[in-house]
């Protein structure tokens, strides 16, 4: 549930336009920083130790250098997950109040 609650957060606060939020999951404990370093990551929020929310603007690139970074570290992605907004955020994004 609070995973969600984040997902939902990271997806509708200032989402960048034309970009993307990721669940994503590692094998192995990281920390926020390491995870921002990462090309192609725009935002990120940690969920626990080894999942994260990841919001990037590069589409297939980000998870092409994303598994290219886990692979170069020694690391697996346990989880790779693309949130798409559904009709109602789309709907709320555009017609709710303007920041």
């Amino acid at each position: 549930l609070k995973a969600n609650e984040k997902l939902e957060n990271l997806s509708k606060s200032n989402q960048t336009e034309g970009s993307r939020v990721w669940a994503v999951g590692f094998d192995t404990p990281l920390n926020l920083k390491q995870i921002k370093k990462i090309k192609g990551v725009d935002r990120a929020q940690q969920l626990d130790e080894q999942n994260f929310l990841i919001e990037s603007a590069s589409g297939k690139a980000f998870q092409m250098e994303l598994s290219r970074w886990a692979l170069d570290q020694g690391i697996a992605l346990n989880t790779l997950t693309e949130h798409k907004q559904d009709l109602e955020e789309v709907f709320r994004k555009y017609t709710g109040p303007k920041s």
